[in-house]
């Protein structure tokens, strides 16, 4: 039987992919009646970037710098349409595009390792494969993700190339600069391969990589410093689980990695696989040839990295970069023992098919419940609340989650976590004293504040009056099924319980409001 051609098991990888994507979408479409959103709010801080930076400016609000973005470029594509009806279907546009590409990609690479002769396998990978890696829910996420997947891919294919031909190919060229703009994960990879590319004789281009690739980061730290912000994006710092002033405790990141609250199943996995590869690279009895011990030792490299370094979970985004380029490169390795015939191949096609259900059997639930449920979450809960912001004539609004509440919002938001406001992310991470919350409140004349009791943590002092509960009622993907909106300050209790009366019959069907008598002390919430 002849061998898989490229277009062919591209075409087959396209069909089912986009297929599921698009049975996946439609499910969430239907559960928000008909309204577009995306599963995951912090989209929505993309495109509230996106809209300042077509103004002129870096943030979410006018004429006020934040650095509420983790990725340098991906806010930039998003500026086209700004303003319009469409922007909101930027990243969706993107994603799309993202997906398609990385499906192409997988094809081409599993039909260059020479997977293509086993056309069973083959075709099984490209159907399964995606889903076991959750590109489509990734991609219904509207995040710079799916993109940063296909940087590695695209490192990956031209790695192959540039193995077999000996020539340096725009496919790597392209990754190694693109990985870091769109976040900042993607630098261990591109040094990793820049070091590569300077060890295997090409010196200036390995330099020139490195510089590439290492340049523009410095140079965008340099920039946000420039306009009074950290080095780093306060995204990067909020969301990096350290607790205090000093920002390079490495050791914290390695706690809370490798620590209960962290992923230390992934995290210790990670170690082990990463390990291994290395091990494979450098022991002669493995008997890799040249070419797969380098991508060995590249795939042990950024694994590593990514287990000491990196982030795991929240919508399963963050590892997936990683897992990707291992899964693949361990089909690229291993693909001589596969395709071949005997006892060996039969092993080796077992285990691949083991492994792909495992992966499918780890997302899938995770792909149907964000993708199905996400939209619901985000429709019932955030998108009301970015409602009631744009309608409040109090003063700005304070929220711990800014993003569809600052999208496309004429009123000012302050960013109650740190996301978008340096003030807070030092008052959470210097644990400030009880109270901060309402200091913020009145320097920044806030009338309203909605969030989650359970993200205040003791930090709230007296003074502000809990008004309504917004509660969501379908399955809560993230943080809790229950909004407290209060007044800040005695004056804003009736406007806001007035607006929240008018509001009350537009409320979708699976979201409700429940007053508070004054005085009442809130609920505590059911977080998830």
């Amino acid at each position: 039987m002849n061998p898989l051609t490229e277009n062919r098991l591209a075409g087959i990888a396209l069909l089912f992919g986009l297929g599921f994507f698009a049975a996946l979408f439609a499910a969430g479409f239907w559960l928000t009646d008909g309204a577009f959103v995306y599963s995951l709010d912090d989209t929505y801080i993309h495109l509230s970037m996106a809209e300042q930076i077509a103004a002129g400016g870096y943030g979410i609000n006018p004429n006020e710098f934040a650095s509420a973005d983790s990725s340098i470029i991906y806010p930039v594509l998003l500026v086209p349409f700004s303003g319009t009806w469409f922007h909101g279907f930027m990243p969706l546009v993107l994603n799309v595009f993202a997906l398609v590409i990385a499906l192409v990609l997988m094809a081409k690479i599993i039909v260059e390792s020479g997977l293509g002769k086993a056309r069973g396998l083959s075709i099984s990978i490209a159907i399964f494969l995606p889903v076991a890696l959750n590109f489509q829910g990734l991609a219904l996420l509207g995040m710079e993700h799916m993109l940063h997947v296909d940087t590695v891919l695209m490192a990956l294919l031209g790695l192959m190339r540039w193995q077999k031909t000996g020539r340096l190919n725009g496919l790597l060229i392209a990754a190694v600069l693109l990985g870091p703009l769109l976040r900042f994960e993607g630098l261990g990879l591109s040094l990793l391969l820049s070091v590569v590319v300077f060890w295997r004789g090409h010196r200036f281009a390995g330099i020139g990589l490195a510089l590439g690739a290492l340049l523009p980061v410095i140079a965008f730290g340099l920039w946000l410093k420039s306009l009074g912000l950290s080095f780093l994006p306060n995204s990067v710092i909020a969301k990096s689980e350290i607790v205090g002033t000093d920002e390079s405790a490495l050791w914290a990141v390695l706690g809370h990695n490798f620590g209960p609250y962290g992923a230390p199943l992934f995290a210790l996995l990670f170690v082990v696989v990463g390990l291994a590869f290395l091990l494979a690279a450098t022991m002669p009895r493995f008997k890799l040839a040249p070419k797969h011990k380098v991508l060995a030792l590249v795939t042990g490299g950024m694994v590593l990295g990514h287990a000491f370094l990196g982030k795991y979970g929240w919508a399963n985004r963050y590892e997936i970069y990683a897992l990707t380029f291992l899964v693949m490169a361990a089909l690229v390795v291993f693909a001589p023992f596969v395709a071949a015939t005997g006892r060996t191949a039969l092993y080796g096609k077992v285990a691949s098919l083991a492994a792909m259900t495992f992966g499918v059997a780890h997302y899938i639930g995770f792909a149907v419940v964000w993708a199905v449920h996400g939209p619901a979450n985000i429709y019932n809960q955030q998108w009301q609340m970015a409602e009631l912001a744009r309608s409040f004539e109090g003063g700005a609004i304070m929220v711990n989650d800014i993003g569809l509440v600052s999208f496309q919002n004429n009123n000012r938001i302050i960013d109650l976590y740190g996301l978008a406001s340096p003030a807070a992310l030092k008052s959470r991470r210097e644990r400030a004293p009880r109270g901060w919350p309402n200091q913020m409140a009145i320097d920044e004349d806030v009338g309203m504040a909605m969030g989650y009791d359970s993200w205040f943590k003791g930090s709230l002092g007296p003074g502000w009056i809990p008004t309504a509960y917004l509660d969501l009622h379908v399955p809560a993907t993230f943080l809790s099924p229950r909004v407290t909106i209060y007044a800040t300050r005695i004056d804003m209790v009736d406007p806001i319980i007035d607006l929240l009366k008018s509001y009350e019959p537009k409320l979708p069907r699976f979201a409700s409001f429940e007053f508070i008598d004054a005085g009442a002390t809130p609920q505590p919430e059911d977080t998830q």
